[in-house]
């Protein structure tokens, strides 16, 4: 394949959807391409090329094709759960006010449904709710607006009667009930097209997972100054795990009660941020890895071979007063950490590891203190002891990722991007 047409395919690609091709993978996209020009039936890519420069569906199906969705039913149950919240205490506020949701992208709709319906459980009607879902691909909302699904979209755990109550089985497919449907609206559209980022429709909520990690650095810029316009000055943005550091260095401010949400910053903290360019501690330690891993903390006295580990195995130790005590120094770190009391996070950790040098969260903390403080070599440092410790740390490959970036180590911080994606998405 000719170099030169391949990477005009590339380009029209993120021309049209913003998306950076290096992210899903370059035998991936190849092997996608390839798949387009056969069922297209061109000769060749420059053939192929001349057919995606005039004909405007196609371009879509090589983005849908692209774009590797991967999504289900109540995927995190977790941050549904923090979102009524927040929408009930709107609602106390504003008892008469119709609240406007965002889902982008919605993909093929189940992250639309599974809002509806967590917000139908909590008591609301139709008169105070309306959700907008919107998908660059023209299959994907061909598909939530028929509103039927396999098995496959039914992964999450504990969600047994909610799928009984608001869905239907038809055969081996299963179709949302109308009650579900009618609040959700679809639309078939770029978010970079002005139809959607000059309306001047404004949103209480919006959800905004997994997609930045598809866009370059400019892009992923660019897609949340919109989205700053797109939401309320008292507004939730929530993301997926990947995005977390990357939305809190684009003019939003983590929120503390929930995770993976933020709020719009004020102008003073806009242009404070713009001149520092650092990170906030208080932002990133607020995503604390789920209370179910907090066994994780104490690790075993001998050394370990980092592939012996897994996310779910647990390290019991014969003295659990030992162990608790551990717990209870990361948990200390932790907590001044968030208050900004660096200091004292600071000499907790280092206490933690004068018991045992194997805490693997101790190496976290200590390195986003030092990431935040610009010590980026220190920094790096410790991030990779608590790699070490513990290959499936996603939190800390993420900050990595961010780390090395910096310094322009481009291939290593995606690679630790990809990493930490398969990790969360297993």
């Amino acid at each position: 394949m000719n170099m030169n047409t391949n990477t005009r395919i590339k380009n029209l690609i993120k021309l049209k959807s913003g998306m950076d091709t290096s992210t899903p993978g370059e035998n991936y996209f190849l092997s996608v391409l390839n798949q387009r020009i056969k069922e297209t039936n061109c000769a060749n890519a420059e053939n192929y090329l001349e057919k995606l420069l005039s004909d405007k569906v196609e371009i879509e199906n090589l983005i849908d094709a692209t774009a590797v969705p991967e999504t289900w039913f109540f995927r995190d149950h977790t941050q549904l759960k923090g979102f009524v919240d927040y929408f009930k205490q709107k609602k106390l506020h504003s008892p008469d006010k119709k609240i406007n949701i965002l889902s982008l992208p919605c993909s093929s709709g189940e992250e639309p449904y599974s809002i509806a319906i967590c917000l139908l459980e909590s008591g609301a009607t139709a008169k105070d709710f309306s959700i907008d879902a919107v998908d660059i691909r023209p299959d994907a909302i061909a598909k939530a607006e028929s509103a039927t699904y396999r098995k496959n979209s039914f992964r999450a755990k504990d969600c047994e009667d909610l799928f009984k109550k608001y869905f239907k089985q038809q055969g081996t497919s299963y179709v949302v009930n109308h009650s579900v449907t009618e609040h959700v609206h679809f639309k078939h559209v770029n978010m970079f097209d002005l139809k959607f980022s000059a309306h001047e429709q404004e949103y209480d909520f919006i959800f905004f997972r997994n997609l930045l990690i598809y866009f370059d650095t400019d892009t992923q810029a660019r897609s949340l100054r919109l989205l700053h316009r797109k939401l309320t000055d008292t507004g939730i943005l929530f993301t997926g795990p990947a995005e977390s550091l990357v939305v809190t260095a684009n003019l939003f401010n983590a929120d503390s009660s929930y995770l993976y949400a933020f709020g719009k910053t004020s102008p003073e903290q806009q242009k404070a941020l713009l001149k520092t360019h650092s990170k906030n501690v208080k932002k990133i330690l607020h995503f604390n890895r789920p209370a179910d891993k907090a066994e994780k903390l104490a690790r075993p006295s001998k050394r370990i071979k980092p592939l012996n580990i897994s996310k779910h195995q647990k390290h019991n130790r014969p003295d659990k007063d030992k162990k608790s005590s551990q717990i209870n120094r990361i948990e200390e770190a932790r907590k001044y950490a968030n208050q900004g009391d660096l200091e004292a996070a600071i000499a907790m950790c280092h206490e933690s590891l004068n018991h045992d040098k194997m805490i693997d969260e101790a190496y976290y903390i200590l390195g986003v203190v030092n990431s935040s403080r610009n010590n980026l070599e220190e920094s790096e440092r410790y991030l990779r002891k608590a790699i070490y410790l513990n290959p499936e740390y996603y939190e800390a490959l993420i900050q990595l990722a961010y780390i090395v970036e910096t310094k322009g180590k481009i291939e290593e911080a995606t690679r630790l991007k990809k990493r930490a994606k398969r990790i969360y998405e297993t």
